[in-house]
């Protein structure tokens, strides 16, 4: 695990991020935040949050890619392919919200990809690893 802070110069994390947190951007609600199979089993959460997928697949499925189209962060990240990249957003809760330790992909896919998440605001929550380590996500 590498952790990056302030991995992208404020000349470019400032636009995305003012795009993305915009009056104009479109989020789509889920009705869970965590979802997968467990020991067969489909087992989901009820804590809802707000998506938005930009490629799935590896295909571009929002014409809003374009906020990080012309980026440095995948040239940065050394991206080969990308199969999926969405942002997601969480609502205020008055405690954390733990959810529990998934991957995204469960087929032959699972071991031959990197994952990379990137903080676009501070907060008081994170993201907690199954090795214990806590990523929190305060900007200084």
């Amino acid at each position: 695990m590498k952790i990056v802070d302030n991995f992208l110069p404020i000349f470019e994390f400032a636009p995305m991020k003012s795009e993305i947190e915009g009056n104009n951007f479109p989020w789509y609600w889920q009705e869970n935040s965590h979802a997968n199979y467990f020991d067969g089993e489909w087992k989901a959460d009820s804590v809802p949050q707000l998506c938005h997928g930009f490629i799935e697949d590896r295909k571009d499925i929002s014409d809003w890619y374009n906020i990080f189209r012309f980026s440095t962060i995948f040239k940065k990240l050394d991206v080969e392919i990308i199969d999926k990249f969405k942002v997601n957003c969480n609502y205020k809760t008055s405690e954390n919200n733990i959810g529990w330790f998934h991957t995204d992909y469960d087929d032959d896919r699972k071991n031959k990809m990197t994952t990379s998440i990137f903080y676009l605001n501070s907060n008081n929550g994170g993201t907690k690893f199954e090795d214990g380590t806590l990523v929190n996500t305060f900007f200084s």
